[in-house]
């Protein structure tokens, strides 16, 4: 499916790991951030009241693990407050600081799992979340 929405491409998952939600989500599929983005906070995590849920096994995403906006002109990435944080290129954050996202850039979520951001339009197969 060709997109040029933003999204996050999933990059690795380690062995003895494996996505329980969105079903099928497997390296190289594409989590869609929704177009409600560019006006309000888009949340995703393990829980059910998330707009994006996304569950692994063994658990590592939170129930409310980080969440999406616009602003300024970028998308930013901002932890929900707690210990495990994400990982954005190699450093990890904690605090609720809103962070730019730019095109490629990694993004662990857990310990297990990472994505690449992307904006730019491809073949990808989308899974919802």
């Amino acid at each position: 499916m060709a997109s040029d929405s933003p999204r996050l491409v999933l990059t690795e998952i380690p062995e003895g790991c494996r996505v329980v939600a969105p079903a099928g989500l497997s390296v190289g599929d594409t989590l869609p951030l929704p177009a409600t983005v560019k006006g309000m906070w888009v949340t995703l995590g393990s829980g059910e009241r998330q707009d994006i849920i996304l569950r692994d096994d063994p658990l590592g995403v939170r129930r409310s693990h980080v969440r999406f906006g616009y602003r300024n002109g970028a998308y930013v990435v901002q932890s929900r407050g707690h210990p495990t944080g994400y990982v954005l290129n190699g450093t990890h954050y904690t605090d609720c600081t809103a962070r730019p996202l730019q095109e490629g850039d990694e993004l662990q979520l857990g310990p297990h799992l990472k994505f690449r951001y992307t904006e730019a339009a491809g073949n990808l197969r989308v899974v919802d979340g």
